[in-house]
């Protein structure tokens, strides 16, 4: 029988600043002479208090990825430090299994003045590694972190990517039965990121415990199989992915997000004036398998034939998806459009975009003269997948595209004179 590796029972933590330790001779006497004044002191510290977590209780279970979500100041960088023995809970108890290895921040848990080559072993020894243990694992190591020119420089020098490359290789290689990863994945550069998030993925396929605290939805969405949304230092949900974050979603407001454009680009024939992604009604954030409608409105102020329009999707890593094209392989004669004000409008098909950023860039040229700038009309937008389908995809989060095709399975009745091959003998 599997027993939980975590347990929070009642949990809080409440930061108490530290007092001045320089007072006047005025207040030092008035502390000593007036009972009413400590008093007001005291009441005056109970008041400075900071609740960051309260009351917070869940297990975790052997080989659960879970995820903490919520806003800044909710309490999740708490929380990981209390899991992971920095600090101690103000109330309650929490009892870990296992060894626990932590990423809160760059270079946590690394001596400065010891080189990344020494550090590896330190780090090691502290998750209760032997040293041939880590000998074992150590190849792997410095090839994953891409430090090896530097792992006889002291790690005070490493930059910070430098840093969390290590400090990410020798907690991911090393085991731990527990793996408690804060945002340092926002450190590295994009390549590393989905190195570092196939590396977690296959740990959490091998059976390993990971915490994980990212505000990147989408990456919460494809990894972990359950999600804490903390607020204000209480849980406000805890289950399945989906539902917890579209319970966080509903807290924030996305008419703030680059979903629109407004402006005035093109030239005295023609100006684009608003670009805007429309998503579908009362949608709590946008997934992977809704229909995304982009509408584009112009302004024509006199009669233009050879209008060409064109729309291109790019991935947060700079890469071009593909493109849409508009009145250029139109047969016979281009239309001529007339003075007036115009709304084109495409959509994308649900279930055809993989989950990730992406940023749409739309183009406009009259008979192949461009006549609006690189940088007008931009639209930024973030996928995710709310619904669990293809969550288990290893390689989620390098795919650009992923269309939801219709597979069929039907259960095939053979003669009774064909061999069974399960039993191995005719049928009759």
């Amino acid at each position: 029988m599997n027993h939980p590796v975590i347990i929070l029972d009642s949990v809080s933590k409440t930061y108490r600043p530290k007092a001045s330790s320089y007072q006047t001779l005025r207040q030092t006497m008035m502390a000593l002479f007036s009972p009413l004044s400590g008093r007001k002191a005291q009441h005056m510290e109970r008041l400075a208090e900071v609740p960051a977590l309260q009351n917070v209780s869940f297990k975790v279970e052997p080989g659960e990825i879970v995820g903490i979500i919520g806003k800044n100041g909710a309490g999740k960088s708490t929380l990981l430090k209390l899991l992971s023995r920095v600090s101690p809970p103000t109330e309650g108890s929490i009892r870990l299994r296992g060894r626990v290895g932590s990423l809160l921040e760059v270079g946590t848990g690394f001596h400065p003045e010891l080189t990344g080559r020494q550090n590896i072993f330190l780090n090691g020894t502290l998750l209760g590694m032997r040293r041939l243990e880590i000998q074992d694992r150590f190849d792997e190591i410095v090839e994953f972190s891409e430090v090896k020119a530097f792992l006889d420089l002291p790690v005070k020098f490493y930059s910070s990517g430098m840093y969390m490359r290590l400090a990410f290789a020798v907690a991911a290689h090393l085991e731990p039965e527990v793996l408690i990863i804060d945002e340092i994945l926002a450190v590295g550069d994009a390549a590393f990121q989905q190195k570092c998030l196939k590396k977690v993925k296959e740990r959490g396929g091998l059976g390993g415990t990971i915490i994980f605290v990212s505000h990147n939805l989408d990456v919460v969405s494809s990894l972990c199989t359950r999600a804490i949304y903390l607020d204000r230092g209480e849980v406000v949900a805890d289950g399945a992915v989906g539902p917890v974050i579209n319970q966080y979603l509903q807290t924030i407001d996305f008419a703030r997000d680059l979903h629109r454009w407004d402006g005035e680009e093109g030239d005295d024939s023609l100006k684009l004036i608003r670009t805007e992604l429309i998503a579908p009604p009362n949608a709590q954030g946008l997934d992977t398998s809704m229909p995304l409608t982009f509408q584009f409105e112009f302004r024509i102020t006199r009669p233009l034939a050879g209008l060409i329009f064109n729309l291109t999707l790019w991935s947060s890593t700079d890469r071009m998806l593909g493109y849409s094209l508009y009145d250029d392989l139109q047969t016979g004669p281009p239309p001529v459009h007339q003075p007036g004000h115009y709304v084109y409008e495409v959509t994308i098909p649900p279930n055809t975009l993989s989950t990730g950023s992406f940023t749409m860039r739309p183009q406009v040229a009259i008979a192949h003269r461009k006549v609006i700038t690189e940088e007008a009309g931009h639209l930024r937008f973030s996928l995710m997948n709310l619904n669990g389908i293809g969550r288990r995809f290893p390689n989620d989060m390098e795919n650009l595209f992923r269309p939801a095709w219709n597979w069929k399975c039907s259960e095939v009745q053979y003669p009774s004179n064909v061999i069974d091959l399960t039993t191995r003998k005719t049928g009759t």
